[in-house]
């Protein structure tokens, strides 16, 4: 009989949710990476807003998703890197895993502040029932200034 598949992360290896939540956030870059040079090279026409509030969404679900993946590693640390790697390869390691979630986060919260500044902001709820804040002030709309 196989193993059953471990949720969490052992002294060895990472466990199944670490995976997932590593996989469902290299998917969501990738295709909002894409999706975000395609639709800013689209000719203007009717419709095109549209196109940036899925991807705004889409942001906003990343966002979700890497605040629950970092709770996750929170509670469940990950497995040691080997002992056999130099002491800089570890470092970097270590650095260079933390400055990837730092840049998703802060591109993520500049594509929202980004999405604050249209004309006619995005509107949007998470789940259909958490209503995203605007980061941005919005008042100077408003005044025509």
């Amino acid at each position: 009989m196989p193993d059953a598949v471990a949720l969490r992360n052992s002294a060895t290896a990472w466990g199944a949710l670490a995976k997932l939540f590593h996989w469902l956030s290299a998917a969501l870059v990738l295709f909002l990476v894409g999706y975000g040079f395609w639709m800013t090279h689209l000719l203007e026409r009717a419709g095109r807003l549209t196109h940036y509030q899925w991807h705004s969404v889409i942001g906003w679900y990343l966002l979700a998703l890497l605040a629950l993946r970092l709770a996750w590693r929170a509670f469940n640390p990950a497995p040691p890197l080997p002992t056999e790697l130099p002491r800089w390869e570890r470092a970097t390691a270590y650095t260079a895993h933390w400055a990837l979630y730092a840049l998703m986060f802060v591109v993520s919260i500049s594509g929202w502040m980004v999405a604050d500044t249209f004309r006619q902001p995005i509107e949007a709820t998470l789940f259909g029932v958490i209503p995203v804040p605007h980061l941005v002030d919005a008042s100077y709309r408003r005044t025509g200034a």
